[in-house]
């Protein structure tokens, strides 16, 4: 006779394994639901297995948080999921950090889901992953929260990229009329720089607002080099006193202050520069650097809080959860 699943019960009781899981858990299932639950398995022979019995307190729960960038210097992600972590240890949660790498790690992802081991599921990966996790949380009837992408029928926690763009704008404005910012020529995350951008502009062409002469210039990434490459192109071409926005982050903006510096402007008279996203770095540096904040550790608490609540049995309505920027005012501006 072969050893018998949770996913046998889930049939037998004609419920979903998160279900089953919920049920030998003491999660929120009705008590009829829970009865036929512990009836299927009495009758299969079902045993709950070492990992499922590491579910049974009271409390205690495990939630995957799937990222791409786990190994990586992305400061940005690294602060969401110090968000997620905070959030869910304070609630006491359990966590499987999963590395979205390969497509052997997204099956050992749906495998775990498949036996009913995971109560909720939280996405930082920008849509990048294949679609298979996403609709095995759905089918399972696990909680998925993504963040800073939206996936159809489920809540997302995401900052308001546009009206970043539109804060920076403002800010530089009251310093100087000429300005520059980057677009991005690579496909890494294009769709939260042009909304910065478009934010930007929409801000300069704001009726009353002063006009200006913007010029957008073209990057190849968004690394600490590759602003600094620019940063020597634009010391030697532009006007001063020149305004920048750094759409690209902050270690980009960084690196273009470096190479001005070198090349003789001064931060306040002939530089006024602005980054994006609030990193520690950007408060560290020398000098401080002005930035728009994206409130990471909040975005990622979010995202955190959410998954908890669908888990409780609260419905968190399947709609993007905005968070809005803050302007930082540092010394480089």
């Amino acid at each position: 006779m072969r050893h018998r699943t949770i996913m046998d019960v889930s049939r037998l009781a004609q419920v979903s394994a998160a279900t089953v899981s919920r049920a030998f858990s003491g999660g929120p299932v009705n008590e009829r639901t829970r009865k036929r639950i512990i009836e299927s398995a009495a009758r299969l022979g079902y045993v709950p297995n070492i990992a499922a019995a590491s579910l049974r307190g009271r409390h205690p729960r495990i939630v995957g948080v799937a990222s791409y960038l786990v190994y990586s210097e992305n400061l940005v992600q690294h602060a969401i999921l110090e968000g997620i972590s905070r959030e869910l240890e304070d609630s006491d949660f359990n966590i499987i950090l999963t590395p979205f790498t390969s497509l052997p790690r997204q099956a050992w992802l749906v495998s775990i889901m498949e036996q009913g081991l995971l109560g909720g599921l939280i996405s930082v990966t920008e849509g990048t992953i294949g679609q298979e996790p996403y609709r095995n949380a759905l089918q399972h009837e696990i909680p998925l929260v993504t963040v800073e992408y939206k996936w159809p029928g489920t809540p997302s926690a995401e900052i308001d990229q546009e009206a970043g763009g539109r804060l920076a704008a403002a800010h530089l404005l009251t310093r100087t009329r000429n300005l520059v910012t980057f677009s991005l020529q690579s496909a890494q995350n294009p769709n939260a720089i042009d909304a910065r951008i478009a934010g930007f502009k929409r801000e300069l062409a704001r009726p009353g607002t002063p006009k200006a002469r913007l010029n957008v210039m073209t990057c190849k990434g968004l690394e600490f080099e590759e602003g600094k490459r620019l940063g020597r192109i634009l010391a030697q071409r532009s006007t001063r006193p020149l305004g920048v926005f750094c759409a690209t982050g902050d270690r980009f903006a960084l690196g273009v202050w470096q190479a001005m510096h070198e090349q003789g402007w001064q931060l306040r008279k002939d530089l006024f520069l602005v980054g994006f996203d609030n990193i520690p770095l950007s408060r560290y540096a020398t000098p401080a650097l002005t930035t728009i904040s994206q409130r990471l550790e909040e975005l990622g608490k979010l995202a955190a809080k959410m998954v908890i609540k669908e888990y409780s049995g609260e419905k968190v309505p399947p709609e993007r959860h905005v968070l809005q920027p803050v302007l930082i005012e540092r010394e480089t501006t």
